[in-house]
């Protein structure tokens, strides 16, 4: 068994929250993909341009799901701020990085 598959083991049984029905926390293997695959880059830069000139940006790795990578372990329950960073590409990596094994 994989440590995410046991770690969403684990959450299912740890956290109560009321889903809507069909409904589940993704899985470390769900949120990369969709990180790399749907996350629209240039979607998120047409809303910022209008919004602020360099935004800081909040990651919460799994306070609510219990689900984040091992390595981050001590970091799981808090929020971690993202406020270094070149450009958008180089923020689509550093959330990917909180999001795998």
């Amino acid at each position: 068994m994989k440590l995410e598959d046991s770690l969403y083991k684990e959450t299912l049984d740890l956290k109560k929250y009321d889903l809507p029905e069909g409904m589940r926390y993704s899985t470390l293997v769900e949120r990369e993909e969709f990180y790399k695959e749907e996350f629209n880059l240039k979607g998120v830069k047409r809303w910022l341009e209008n919004v602020m000139e360099k935004p800081v940006f909040a990651v919460i790795i799994g306070r609510h799901t219990g689900i984040y990578p091992g390595k981050y372990w001590e970091d799981a329950s808090t929020t971690i701020l993202i406020d270094e960073y070149t450009d958008l590409n180089d923020l689509k990596e550093q959330i990917l990085d909180f999001g795998l094994l």
